[in-house]
């Protein structure tokens, strides 16, 4: 991938990190500001607990993947500060600049995407 492709690349990860930082911040100070008081009220029954709980649990999720989300992101731009960004890291290849375009935190070319997904589709072990 040429440099100012890259440049490209760079400044979009960078304002969306900051996007996703700023929006974790939100949404960690809103779960420690008692959520589940706000969502099951001071006086409670058990199906208003569970209710309660589920929306939090869903609240965390988001976070989690949030989470996840800048982790890639800055991994992304790492590989872009080491000069390998845009190679897949299973074959060497380049990843195609569609793919990168859709998904810039894409780390396999579309061909070992898809042997990794089917090999990991069980959970995160290799099947056999």
């Amino acid at each position: 991938m040429d440099s100012i492709r890259t440049d490209a690349q760079r400044t979009d990860l960078v304002q969306r990190l900051v996007a996703l930082r700023a929006q974790l911040k939100d949404e960690i100070a809103a779960e420690a500001g008692g959520r589940y008081r706000d969502v099951a009220g001071e006086v409670t029954d058990i199906g208003d607990e569970s209710i309660g709980a589920e929306i939090i649990g869903t609240d965390n999720a988001v976070i989690g993947r949030h989470v996840e989300e800048v982790r890639d992101i800055e991994a992304a731009l790492k590989r872009i500060d080491d000069g390998i960004y845009g190679r897949c890291i299973d074959c060497g290849a380049d990843v195609d600049e569609a793919r990168l375009r859709a998904w810039p935190t894409a780390l396999r070319c579309e061909p070992c995407q898809a042997v990794h997904e089917k090999t990991f589709a069980a959970g995160g072990h290799p099947s056999l």
